[in-house]
């Protein structure tokens, strides 16, 4: 082997050594998006490299041209895995459908039969050779022209595809993007050139082109983060989210934020890249927050920020991002998580206001209520007082005695429920999420309902206080044990067919038309109670902004219909 032919295999077996390290680096990294495209690439290319070095010590022809045409199912493989890098890259999922991998798959697969089937048919290599340097050489047929330009196109597309991206990339997104697009653009030239104008029998330039993409993507590793910092949340990010949001890798390093984000973190694009404590540096109750959610959880909490002496409160929402094509994989199964914090600074200090509002409504009222107590305690020691002293009062005066003992009675009673009234009067501050269904059979087993049964006829899933729906839905089935009965046998519960809400209602006698309009009125009775109940009903009702009306069910008993969202 003379000393030209020594030079060239020399460099053709140190790129195959690159190549083979490429392999070794992109196996720890296969788990990461964009990394098992990249591990089938340097597969390939590693591959394909050994195969270019291997070729000029070949000496049987049919060996020769075996080994010669295997490179180019490698060399579609390649130009297959750079466009899948691309495209995870860029997170153009459509280019992922089952159909577009299915199509190259195909490719690959007929290109590897046509090339490994050549010696028969002879359409790729039409005829070999020996050279003078005594090694051998083709001579191309019509397929390796189609093998050429079909490769050459996967990778214009790709590159496309990067440059498309490449207007909007920001930060060490830029740089990741401007790295792969000069690494397929050294890849598809170097390819094209041995295609059209080989230099040397003995030297393959794609070897070339192969081994400048692979240590571009090898520098894009450890130098750029080219797999740490993926934009994996590009389409999560909506630029018109008025909330800060931050997207996180699963390394806690950013990978993207929003204008939002910027301004509240005093930072700039720079910061995509570094890592979250520095970005949360202003912030430490932030930065522990977030540090303690795990991974794969989701977590909502508030969280209060303070800087430059101004405090304002936020509803902390940190979830995972997980990829949305299921066969790609991932670590532990999630790229990263979502950060986001939605002011609620007006929502707290409204509550704050109506918390004192509530207070100070249920102290006036317990001012009131324990003021009432000594006047009326003194006006029933005064009526007990002129019964005494009245040896035998008329009809006319024993009336009067009698009707102004219920009075002071409507008013004791008054003052004592007053306190709960204004309770049940203030805005429900904190509503939960519940279902009706158990907090309907918790009222009904704490009323005497003997001879009635319970019917919830639907699934309803409401957003209130607990608590009190369940005083509301006891009242009510205190209301038609005490006057329903013994003509009513069912109550039943369900979805308002034509609005949001949900109705009570039973199947006795009903109530009057006359009083559909005054039956929620304090001290309103249909029967011998003192109309307390149902007032506390509309006022919890209206505690949730609700509305509540009555009307006659279909069977003729009373109908209570619950409107949750009223217009």
């Amino acid at each position: 082997m003379d000393h030209t032919a020594l030079i060239f295999s020399s460099f053709e077996a140190a790129f195959a050594i690159v190549t083979i390290i490429i392999v070794q680096i992109s196996w720890r990294y296969r788990d990461r998006v964009t990394g098992f495209p990249l591990l089938v690439t340097a597969v390939s290319a590693a591959a394909y490299a050994i195969a270019s070095f291997i070729m000029p010590f070949v000496s049987d022809p049919l060996t020769w041209h075996l080994v010669n045409n295997i490179r180019y199912p490698l060399g579609a493989l390649i130009a297959t895995g750079s466009f899948f890098i691309a495209v995870e890259f860029t997170q153009n999922e459509q280019y992922k459908h089952p159909i577009v991998i299915g199509i190259f798959g195909f490719l690959v697969l007929l290109d590897a039969t046509v090339a490994l089937t050549d010696p028969i048919h002879r359409l790729m290599i039409a005829d070999q050779f020996v050279t003078e340097t005594g090694i051998y050489a083709a001579v191309l047929g019509p397929l390796f022209w189609v093998h050429v330009i079909v490769g050459l196109g996967i990778g214009s597309v790709s590159i496309s595809i990067l440059l498309s991206n490449l207007r909007e990339a920001r930060g060490v997104y830029r740089t990741q993007n401007v790295v792969l697009v000069v690494a397929l653009g050294i890849l598809a030239i170097f390819f094209a050139v041995q295609s059209v104008a080989a230099i040397n029998d003995r030297f393959d330039l794609a070897t070339v082109g192969i081994v400048g993409y692979c240590s571009l993507i090898l520098w894009g590793l450890f130098r750029a983060d080219l797999l740490k910092t993926v934009p994996v949340s590009r389409e999560t990010l909506l630029k018109s989210m008025d909330d800060p949001v931050i997207a996180l890798n699963e390394n806690d390093v950013v990978v993207d934020l929003n204008a939002a984000a910027i301004e509240l973190f005093s930072v700039d694009d720079t910061a995509i890249g570094s890592d979250v404590e520095a970005v949360f540096a202003e912030y430490p109750a932030l930065k522990t927050r977030v540090g303690r959610v795990e991974l794969e959880a989701e977590t909502r909490d508030e969280i209060t920020l303070s800087r430059n002496g101004v405090t304002q409160y936020y509803d902390l929402l940190v979830s995972p991002i997980v990829s949305r094509d299921t066969t790609s994989p991932t670590v532990n199964g999630t790229l990263g998580r979502i950060v986001v914090l939605r002011d609620i600074t007006d929502r707290k200090q409204y509550e704050t206001r109506i918390e004192t509002h509530n207070r100070t409504l249920e102290r006036l009222a317990n001012v009131i209520s324990h003021d009432l107590r000594s006047p009326m305690a003194t006006a029933q020691n005064l009526v007990t007082i002129l019964k005494l002293n009245i040896d035998e009062p008329n009809e006319s005066a024993e009336r009067s005695l009698s009707e102004l003992e219920a009075l002071i009675g409507d008013i004791e009673a008054f003052a004592s429920h007053l306190p709960a009234l204004a309770r049940e009067s203030t805005y429900v501050e904190h509503p939960t999420e519940f279902e009706l269904a158990p907090i309907a059979a918790a009222a009904w087993r704490a009323v005497d309902t003997d001879g009635l049964s319970l019917l919830v006829a639907d699934e309803i899933t409401l957003s209130g206080d607990p608590r009190r729906l369940r005083q509301v839905l006891q009242n009510l089935f205190q209301n038609t044990a005490q006057h329903a009965r013994p003509t009513a046998t069912t109550v039943t519960i369900g979805h308002l067919a034509d609005r949001d809400g949900f109705f009570i209602e039973d199947d006795g006698p009903g109530i009057g038309a006359a009083q559909d309009n005054e039956i929620f009125d304090y001290g309103m009775s249909t029967g011998d109670g003192t109309g307390i109940g149902l007032a506390i009903v509309r006022t919890i009702v209206e505690a949730h902004s609700w509305r509540i009306s009555v009307t006659h069910s279909d069977r003729g008993g009373a109908r209570f219909e619950i409107d949750t969202n009223p217009t």
